[in-house]
């Protein structure tokens, strides 16, 4: 019966390399022995040329499994096999020299029976025993020809002894594999669960920390090392140890670095007395999340409510220009019927910005030549505008930019317009615009938007791209947060700059940053 390699149980190669290396060691001593044991009083003492013979042949062949032992062959149970089996039938043959059974050699045979039931099948390791029983009983009472009813049944129970030893043996090796695999199996699957685990835990936009009771950092994520540059390791910045007192469950609000957080703090009750973790969140980040979720309802609700507008709205704005032609009104009511007319005007554009919210149109990016488009802008931008000011563009040529044209002119549009009536207001007759690109470090285009206008208050600032907003009563405000949706749509990012940071302090400028365009793609 031929086995396949993967049958050999416990490692068989090296454990069949130990006993190779044992056998070795005892066949040495063995020669010693015998050399120092003159009178053959301890071993030999049967037969002292069958053993140096044997014990000889005992030394090669323990070099010769060695060797073996050192190469995969040797982990194949039939070539394990006949490894023990000769190493058995040396013994027997020192054993049968040295005065038979009564000699210590009985001992070291049961040595390599059961370092065979180790390594091989179950039918193999009762093979080993089998050939060891057959071996005794024919070199104690064959060979000898002598059946005594003493030496016969000592004989039999040795052998007897043999299976029983391989039985153990079988059954505890088939116990401890199974015990090895179900070990590995569960090793397996929770090293497969810590790679799931650390991969969530990672790609977690809040920042997770795990300290012990001394506030060491056991364990943190990418933001966790974002924020407050804690490793594993570390210890726990002192900025957080204030708000980690305490063993119980709690959340708190604090600033770090302009940024309003949430800290929760989690008692680990499975894990070591005192450890816990830290869980903190962006603030900014759940209050973004939220304003989507009522945009995209408060969407959804005056979308259908728009659609229902916009016919009456249009007879309004109809009826009240044919009510302005007629010949009998007088100034005071031509004048009310321009305000009715403005202010369906005014209603009609809040439900064409809204319109354009709920609908979301994809966005079709394309590579722009930046300065030759700017060029166009200012064109197209003073024609549609009758008052005095000035536009003025820095650009360099070379500069590309990734955008869909149509929704780039209507973000330009929006704060230029923006800019210019506020200008207007600041400086009536020096009305000023610029308009200037630069090249960041990273390689991306910022375009900046700078006016002379009176600038943005603080308390302003901090709702410029919320919807709704609006310091202008004929204002809609939703016109810079349509430009910073089209901007994310577009993978670009729009902010305002506050006045202390520009040079002569006053006015407002808005800063496009665009995506870096892949100049492999356009060549």
């Amino acid at each position: 019966m031929l086995l396949k390699p993967a049958d050999v149980l416990v490692q068989g190669q090296r454990l069949l390399r130990y006993y190779s290396f044992y056998a070795l060691l005892l066949s040495l001593m063995l020669i010693v022995l015998d050399s120092l044991d003159i009178n053959n009083s301890i071993v030999a003492g049967t037969d002292p040329k069958l053993f140096l013979f044997a014990n000889t042949a005992y030394v090669i062949w323990s070099v010769i499994m060695l060797v073996f032992s050192s190469s995969r062959i040797s982990t194949h149970p039939n070539y394990a096999v006949s490894f023990f089996l000769g190493d058995i039938t040396l013994l027997i043959v020192m054993m049968q020299a040295s005065g038979g059974l009564e000699s210590g050699f009985s001992n070291l045979i049961l040595i390599p029976i059961l370092i065979s039931n180790l390594l091989v099948t179950r039918s193999l390791g009762y093979a080993v025993a089998a050939w060891t029983t057959i071996a005794v009983i024919h070199t104690q009472h064959f060979v000898p020809w002598s059946f005594q009813e003493q030496g016969v049944f000592t004989s039999g129970i040795y052998g007897f002894f043999c299976f029983i030893l391989a039985f153990l043996t079988q059954t505890l090796s088939g116990k401890l594999n199974s015990t090895l695999d179900l070990a590995y199996s569960q090793a397996t699957h929770i090293n497969r669960l810590r790679k799931i685990n650390k991969h969530v835990l990672f790609s977690l936009s809040d920042a997770v920390i795990a300290c012990d009771q001394y506030h060491k950092v056991l364990l943190g994520n990418d933001m966790a090392k974002q924020w407050f540059g804690c490793t594993e390791g570390s210890a726990l910045p002192e900025s957080l140890k204030l708000f980690t007192q305490g063993n119980q469950s709690h959340k708190t609000n604090i600033e770090h670095e302009g940024r309003h957080l949430i800290l929760n703090r989690s008692p680990l009750n499975n894990s070591v007395e005192g450890d816990y973790v830290l869980v903190i969140e962006d603030a900014s980040q759940i209050a973004a999340e939220a304003q989507q979720i009522k945009l995209a309802s408060l969407g959804r609700l005056t979308a259908s409510i728009a659609h229902e507008i916009r016919n009456p709205l249009s007879a309004l704005r109809h009826a009240a220009q044919l009510l302005a032609e007629a010949p009998e009104l007088s100034q005071g009511d031509i004048k009310l019927t321009q305000i009715i007319e403005q202010h369906c005007m005014r209603i009609n554009r809040t439900v064409e910005d809204i319109l354009q919210i709920s609908r979301r149109n994809n966005s079709n990016i394309e590579v722009i030549k930046l300065s030759p488009w700017l060029q166009h802008f200012s064109e197209a931008f003073k024609d549609a505008h009758a008052e005095e000011f000035t536009l003025t563009i820095n650009c360099n040529p070379d500069y590309l930019v990734s955008f869909d044209p149509d929704q780039l002119l209507q973000v330009l549009h929006n704060i230029c317009g923006n800019g210019l009536r506020y200008s207007l207001q600041n400086n009536p007759n020096q009305a000023e615009l610029k308009i200037t690109a630069k090249q960041h470090i990273n390689g991306s285009i910022n375009l900046y938007l700078v006016d002379n206008g009176s600038g943005i208050s603080e308390d302003n600032q901090k709702n410029l791209f919320e919807p709704f907003f609006t310091t202008e009563h004929s204002g809609t405000g939703l016109g810079l947060y349509l430009c910073k949706e089209i901007c994310e749509a577009n993978e670009a990012s729009i902010r305002y700059i506050p006045n202390s940071q520009l040079t002569n302090g006053m006015g407002s400028c808005f800063c496009l940053n665009f995506a870096k365009v892949n100049q492999e793609h356009n060549s």
